[in-house]
């Protein structure tokens, strides 16, 4: 009703003889001046990233906010190179191809890692090499300087793709961005998140 009755004043103004209306006033928002150095907090359902541009699309019920602290990165790895997998205990089975792998699992592929308590490993049909795997029971996956945290993590190997589910976390430094899940594409080096996905990213210095 505020925005109502503002508007009906402002039209019986225009009606009163010798008023004149000018365009261009200033008028006060907020209760306090903004301080523009503070980090950026920013709210959604949905998030794409793209590190080659250094772009970020939000999407689905967008919320910003100025005056909290947070950031995310990426990974970038060339899918062709081998994978290592480490562990306390290893079964497999020769009838469905595949191979479990239990306790203090460490997958590294380049300078990737993924750890894991437990990793199901499905190998291709030939035998040639590794299909997917999927990691659970708490995962950690750490690239250069980026870190992510969830409930499980799958890696298609042939795509080069990895999804994180439960409780996503990504952490760069001292910034962070937490989501439900994350999809890494770790040849072209960019990452989704969905589902209320929360970051803060910081605001450039002012030029002097």
């Amino acid at each position: 009703m505020g925005k109502i009755k503002l508007f009906a004043a402002a039209v019986v103004m225009a009606c009163l003889p010798g008023l004149v209306l000018a365009q261009g006033a200033q008028v006060a928002f907020g209760n306090t001046q903004q301080d523009r150095s503070l980090p950026v907090e920013v709210t959604s359902d949905n998030l794409n990233v793209n590190q080659n541009d250094n772009t970020a699309i939000f999407t689905g019920n967008v919320v910003i906010a100025q005056g909290a602290q947070v950031a995310f990165g990426d990974t970038q790895q060339d899918r062709s190179l081998p994978v290592e997998v480490t562990s306390d205990n290893l079964n497999v089975n020769q009838n469905d191809n595949t191979a479990i792998f239990t306790g203090n699992v460490v997958i590294a592929q380049g300078e990737m890692r993924l750890a894991a308590p437990r990793v199901l490993v499905v190998y291709l049909a030939d035998q040639t090499g590794i299909e997917r795997l999927e990691a659970t029971g708490g995962v950690t996956l750490v690239s250069g300087e980026d870190a992510a945290e969830a409930a499980r993590a799958d890696y298609n190997i042939s795509t080069g793709m990895i999804e994180l589910r439960g409780d996503v976390l990504l952490v760069q430094g001292q910034s962070a961005i937490t989501g439900e899940t994350m999809l890494v594409d770790t040849g072209a080096g960019t990452a989704r998140v969905q589902g209320r996905v929360k970051t803060v990213l910081q605001p450039g210095g002012d030029d002097q």
